[in-house]
């Protein structure tokens, strides 16, 4: 698949695929069935790395179709790779996987995607918050001893609404506390905080608390946990503390604590002409957690922290999660921008001075 590096360095992953991609990942035969369901695609919606939309198929209720671009080494299931980004996808037809209803959004997606006039309703309706947002002015220690289980931590996302989440991992140890053996998913948290076993310590419960208390109460199996919201710093720190933060699950390596980073706002374009935002500080970062306030991960160097910005954390936040924009969107972004907050670089490339 023709994607950008899943560490960030380019466009969105769902500003790349393509038809052919589509047929890889799903057979031509299938692709050929969802080529009937794309006028019965509703509620599509496109993000950074997320797609999701509902498709009216022969049952009165509309299915649910969920296909997210994840990082190779950010998944923990056996999803269709692309070059770097691996698609997991869910539909709940009787199907599941590799169906009609996952084509349709898919192509609807790419046409949506190729159509270059108007401006979409969506994309008004962000400006239109754009507007509202601008009115509203330690080192990891490792344990040593003897081969132990652990738990570690891996982030995996970010999703549309630019969130990560954490997955845990139970793993053994060797003598100087790394990973020994195959990390194994893991998922007891309600368990473990009423009843802990012997592998989860005083800095897991304090990661645990805080990822449980505000986990999507409407989700009753939970694999993974969110970071969103007040605890999304102090879990991070956490994290960082405890020194079992995985970079990824390939290397095994651990996140360190990295010095605060300022940042600034960029605008690129991708391979086919659509404007995002992203964060930039020196030295470059790879990814964004949208978090109060953002931090960074730094993949090259190992290392997470928080970002500076000099600009109000909820206009960085809507900008940072804007939906790619056509030039003709970017233009009314770029009159708003320059209305609201001329001191901003905006998406046609025209930065304050």
């Amino acid at each position: 698949m023709n994607s950008p590096d899943p560490a960030g360095a380019s466009a969105p992953p769902t500003a790349h695929f393509s038809r052919q991609d589509v047929e890889r990942w799903l057979g031509t035969h299938v692709v050929a069935k969802g080529e009937a369901y794309l006028d019965a695609v509703q509620n599509l919606h496109i993000a950074q790395a997320l797609i999701t939309a509902s498709v009216q198929g022969t049952r009165p209720r509309p299915y649910r179709v969920e296909l997210r671009f994840q990082p190779e080494h950010a998944a923990d299931r056996q999803p269709e790779s692309g070059a770097g980004w691996q698609l997991v996808s869910s539909c709940s037809c009787p199907v599941e996987g590799r169906c009609k209803h996952m084509a349709a959004v898919l192509l609807k997606a790419l046409e949506q995607r190729e159509s270059q006039e108007g401006v979409r309703p969506e994309v008004l309706t962000w400006v239109q918050e754009l507007r509202r947002l601008a009115d509203t002015p330690k080192s990891g220690n490792k344990v040593r001893g003897k081969s132990v289980p652990r738990l570690f931590y891996l982030l995996q996302g970010p999703d549309f609404h630019g969130d990560f989440q954490v997955a845990s991992y139970k793993a053994r140890t060797d003598g100087d506390g790394d990973i020994a053996g195959t990390p194994q998913v893991w998922s007891h948290y309600e368990r473990a905080l009423t009843n802990p076993p012997s592998f989860v310590d005083e800095d897991d419960l304090g990661i645990l608390r805080l990822l449980w208390a505000q986990r999507p109460r409407e989700l009753r199996s939970l694999t993974t946990l969110p970071i969103v919201g007040k605890n999304g710093e102090e879990i991070l720190r956490r994290l960082l503390e405890c020194g079992r933060w995985l970079i990824d699950n390939d290397t095994r390596d651990i996140y360190r604590a990295g010095e605060p980073r300022p940042a600034r706002l960029n605008w690129n374009v991708d391979g086919h002409g659509r404007y995002f935002a992203r964060a930039v500080a020196e030295p470059p970062i790879s990814q964004t957690l949208l978090l109060t306030p953002p931090w960074y991960l730094d993949l090259e160097r190992g290392e997470a922290g928080p970002l500076e910005f000099d600009t109000p954390l909820p206009l960085v936040r809507q900008l940072l999660t804007a939906p790619p924009l056509s030039p003709l969107e970017a233009e009314v972004v770029a009159a708003t921008l320059a209305e609201i907050a001329p001191h901003l670089p905006t998406p046609t490339g025209h930065a304050a001075t």
